[in-house]
């Protein structure tokens, strides 16, 4: 397993974003050009977000999971969220069937990518959608969370 970290919506990251797409449920909140058009707007400007975007692949390069996190400030403490917190219904990873099915493989991924993490004093992930196609949030098994909410 690879994980590639990227700071910045480019073309590289649009072709492996495109190569999991079609493979994966996701809201639209999760594509890459609305991320990319609301971290161009809001996230620099009104937010001052730094995107933290990691892709996951397999064996053979093929992306398996994309994490669009970022790091801003709030209240004297650096915040770990998914890009789009606090504005997009949505947010979350965007994550291939085939993991989906392999929990372990989410599982061993989501190490690996704990081990790399910007610096953070906090992560705060919200609006994570209640299940993924027909499967269970599987970003939820991931995290130590408290859950306060269901819509």
């Amino acid at each position: 397993m690879k994980i590639s970290i990227f700071r910045e919506f480019n073309p590289a990251l649009a072709r492996l974003w495109s190569a999991i797409d079609p493979h994966s449920d996701h809201h639209v909140f999760q594509c890459y050009e609305w991320l990319a058009k609301w971290q161009e707007t809001v996230g620099v400007h009104v937010e001052s977000i730094k995107p933290w975007i990691a892709v996951l692949s397999d064996e053979n390069g093929l992306p398996k999971a994309i994490f669009p996190f970022g790091v801003a400030w709030k209240l004297g403490a650096r915040v770990l969220m998914f890009l789009g917190a606090g504005k997009n219904d949505y947010q979350g990873p965007l994550i291939h069937h085939d993991w989906i099915r392999d929990s372990s493989r989410l599982k061993e991924g989501w190490q690996l990518l704990c081990n790399q993490l910007p610096g953070h004093d906090v992560r705060h992930f919200q609006n994570l959608p209640g299940a993924w196609g027909a499967a269970d949030t599987p970003v939820l098994g991931l995290v130590d969370a408290s859950f306060h909410a269901k819509s």
